[in-house]
């Protein structure tokens, strides 16, 4: 992606003089340019130019204000006729000159190229030769625009890295978050999303200083670009948002032209095409206003692109016959041949596909995207067309090069929302191998997908994709089936793993399945209903949907291995009901256990469940000076839990020395079991950023699931009795991401975790007996099914799934 010259905003302002009248005037026009207010800054300091001589500064200063106002009003010819005139000689005229030269130059950038380099290194020369170091830095952004534009980025970053050492050095936080948001377009056009975040994020913080609302909004707008690229549209969606509040009534085009443009690629990344292509055509009106726009070619890409996911093939042709009339180096011709091949497999020109595939693929070879969606899309089209091998290939290096580019994230938030944004890829493989049988092969892929984040910090080595037999393995070893579950729009499946063989079962499309675990989950919980006593459809269509087609694999009393996908991270299976002669809940049939992956499972070394040796209980907190009520149980869940285990060396936390820097005092990797007694605060549009929330100490009293990952663990068991501490989101690929999640990344072994508000009394009744069946020697997860059994076996309302359900074990 190009730099977008407009977002530079190069200000009017010089070296400060003392004149009041003349400043103040100067100062205010300047402002109103700064905040985009462009109609403004040109009237005013067209009129206060008209009250100064020629013979004075003052004169020439609002003369190119008003110059720099109307090129950013795309009036390019009333601010060429301005900046044709030419200032007196004489040192006292010598920044006014220099200032001349650099706005010609900026101006002749959508033009001639050299004859733009040539003036601004003239007005460089200029300006360095008097010291004018808050010129010199808006020179070198434009320099550094013109380097990048020319395919010199080290050179550019040079550049931006020295106009901001001078913006520091002026105290001028405004010139400095136009060097940080250059920096960070020079790494988004690189496709270094998330290190362009870093910049961004610093460009934000000296734009909120400097009060501009147009360049706060051009860099949320970056910003949010970075975020679609990465998957997380949520926060896409929320620094648009602001962006837009920001900028008002901004004139600057540019910015909006960009925010239009990122809309359109946010609602595309979230299949809504009709919408994208709204946006892409707002946005593309106004990039036409500015002639030889690198973006009219960029929004043409989009619009192309969101036109073939629509079908509209016809229109999305000629929107990328003009593209390819304005790609002027090999990125945008790898992307124009990108969407050629695109709408040539649509049309079923399968020969045109694969040879525009392939000249996209050479066009730009070091552009990923453009690499794993040309090779994806050979991959279905010679699935298309019976070539196996070919097809098999093709996938197997768009998701290496997926893979690759993956690792080379900084953050787990990234890497989260990346592989989840572009996980449709490993769909058409899986696809295409259930199509043509191999449905072992495909079971290897789509596990593939998941945990990765969990498999790297916990320095696990999978066994490879081509041996779907250590699965197979570790079902024999433990005793248990494997359900594999894999949700996609069209075709989703159910794996059975058994010691004896693999089998796999076809499942309807995710939206259906996703609707009727919202239906049973709202059954379960809203009406706080019993599905024994009052028929649950939504509940009996579950288990025939998820459980019965392998029933004839399942024996009664099996241990179950349970790896969801999707919407099935919020179900508990053990709820679902068994209608027949006997209505029972499946947790009587079986005893289920939640992994992130097969590979996990068959990488991690068995354990044998010991008592633990060491405790570390926290709970109880105080609560007052912060939003959240007194757990009344809390100190009774604690309390029978001090009495429990008496050989163990215990450290117990509650009230004031229940505090998120207490668990981390505590060295918590000396512990084999861990348990939190408290409330949890779930973030679903951030996860990350999920909290458990202990007592308050310096107006801290949140341990955030960040903090949770920066401790290394050795605990068999991590149990967190709080309201929806599983999470609440689940990411294509990673799995559900929160607390629970956060533990096992730690090296927790098995944690406890809740899916749905706790019933506070309900909890500490379930708590005390899940510890006395450890206490008695059984391990986490056949403790947790006895304490679930005895409350469904109980009188009263507690027998209620909304009660003895929202705890699950989940494991490594």
């Amino acid at each position: 992606m190009k730099l977008v010259l407009a977002l530079c905003l190069v200000s009017a302002g010089c070296n400060r003089h003392s004149g009041p009248s003349p400043e103040v005037e100067f100062e205010r026009a300047n402002a109103a340019f700064r905040r985009g207010d462009l109609a403004q800054a040109r009237d005013e300091a067209h009129s206060a130019a008209q009250r100064y001589p020629a013979t004075s500064s003052y004169h020439w200063r609002f003369r190119l204000l008003e110059a720099e106002a109307l090129l950013y009003k795309g009036e390019r010819q009333a601010a060429a006729a301005i900046l044709a005139e030419h200032p007196p000689d004489g040192d006292a005229f010598f920044q006014v000159d220099a200032r001349r030269d650099m706005l010609q130059g900026y101006m002749l950038t959508r033009g001639s190229q050299a004859e733009a380099a040539k003036l601004l290194n003239e007005a460089h020369r200029k300006a360095s030769s008097h010291g004018f170091s808050g010129l010199l830095g808006e020179i070198e952004v434009l320099q550094g625009m013109g380097m990048v534009a020319a395919g010199h980025p080290d050179e550019a970053r040079l550049l931006f890295l020295s106009a901001r050492e001078r913006a520091v050095q002026q105290h001028d936080p405004y010139h400095e978050a136009i060097s940080l948001l250059d920096l960070g377009m020079l790494s988004k056009s690189k496709s270094r999303f998330d290190e362009a975040l870093g910049w961004f994020e610093q460009a934000l913080a000296r734009a909120r200083v400097s009060g501009s609302g147009t360049l706060i909004a051009a860099v949320l707008n970056n910003a949010a670009m970075c975020h679609t690229q990465l998957g997380n549209f949520a926060e896409a969606n929320k620094r648009r948002q602001e962006a837009v509040e920001r900028l008002g009534s901004s004139e600057v085009k540019a910015v909006r032209r960009d925010i239009f443009g990122e809309m359109g690629r946010t609602y595309s990344g979230q299949g809504d095409q009709l919408k994208a292509i709204e946006c892409y055509r707002q946005a593309l009106a106004i990039a036409r206003e500015f002639p030889g726009s690198e973006e009219v070619r960029r929004l043409n890409n989009n619009l192309s692109a969101a036109l073939a996911a629509a079908g509209n093939w016809e229109a999305a042709e000629q929107a990328n016959l003009k593209e390819l009339s304005l790609a002027k180096d090999a990125r945008a011709t790898g992307y124009a041949s990108l969407n050629s091949a695109v709408i040539a497999a649509g049309r079923g020109r399968m020969d045109e596909a694969i040879a525009n595939y392939r000249k996209a693929m050479q066009a730009a070879p070091g552009e990923p995207a453009v690499l794993w969606q040309s090779h994806a899309g050979l991959g279905q089209t010679y699935a298309q067309m019976g070539k196996k091998p070919l097809a098999r290939e093709e996938f197997e290096t768009a998701l290496q090069v997926i893979e690759q580019n993956r690792a080379e994230l900084s953050r787990d938030d990234y890497k989260i929302t990346f592989l989840s944004r572009l996980i449709h890829f490993y769909q058409e493989y899986v696809e295409a191998l259930v199509a043509s049988g191999a449905t072992e092969k495909a079971l290897e892929v789509a596990d593939s997908s998941r945990a990765r984040i969990l498999m790297e910090k916990l320095s696990l080595t999978p066994a490879p994709r081509s041996r779907s037999a250590s699965y197979q393995s570790f079902a024999k070893r433990s005793g248990s089936v494997l359900l594999f579950y894999w949700l996609a729009p069209t075709n989703s499946y159910l794996w059975v793993v058994s010691a004896a063989k693999v089998k796999c079962f076809p499942l309807p499309p995710a939206a259906e399945i996703q609707a009727l675990v919202q239906q049973y989950r709202a059954f379960l919980e809203d009406g706080v209903r019993d599905p024994l006593q009052t028929e649950s459809a939504a509940g009996a269509r579950l288990f025939q949907i998820l459980i019965a087609p392998a029933a004839g694999l399942i024996p009664a009393g099996s241990r179950i291995v349970l790896v969801p996908d999707g919407p099935l991270h919020l179900l508990n299976f053990e709820t679902l009901p068994v209608y027949g002669a006997k209505a029972h809940y499946w947790i009587e049939d079986a005893t289920v256990t939640i992994a992130p992956s097969l590979g996990l499972l068959a990488a991690a070394a068995p354990e044998k469940p010991v008592l633990p040796a060491s405790l570390l209980i926290i709970g109880d907190p105080l609560y007052a000076g912060t939003p959240y009520p007194p757990l009344q149980f809390a100190s009774t869940e604690i309390n029978k839990l001090r009495g429990r285990f008496p050989a163990a060396k215990k450290t117990f936390l509650s009230k004031a020395d229940a505090t998120p820097d207490s668990y981390r005092g505590a060295d918590p990797q000396q512990f084999s079991l861990i348990h939190f007694s408290a409330h949890a605060d779930v973030n679903a549009g951030s996860p990350l950023d999920s909290a458990i929330i202990l007592s308050p100490k310096a107006a801290r009293f949140k341990l955030y699931t960040r903090d949770i990952m920066e401790q290394p663990l050795h605990a068999d068991l991590v149990t967190i009795s709080a309201c929806k501490s599983a999470g609440s989101r689940a990411y294509a690929g990673e799995g559900i991401v929160g607390l629970a999640w956060s533990f096992l990344r730690s090296g927790a072994r098995s944690v406890i975790a809740g899916l749905w508000d706790v019933d506070d009394s309900s909890s500490a009744g379930m708590m005390d007996g899940l510890y006395g069946a450890i206490e008695s020697g059984q391990s986490p997860v056949d403790a947790l099914r006895t304490a679930k059994l005895a409350m469904i076996h109980s009188e009263g309302a507690y027998r209620k799934p909304y009660y003895w359900a929202p705890f699950q074990v989940y494991t490594r």
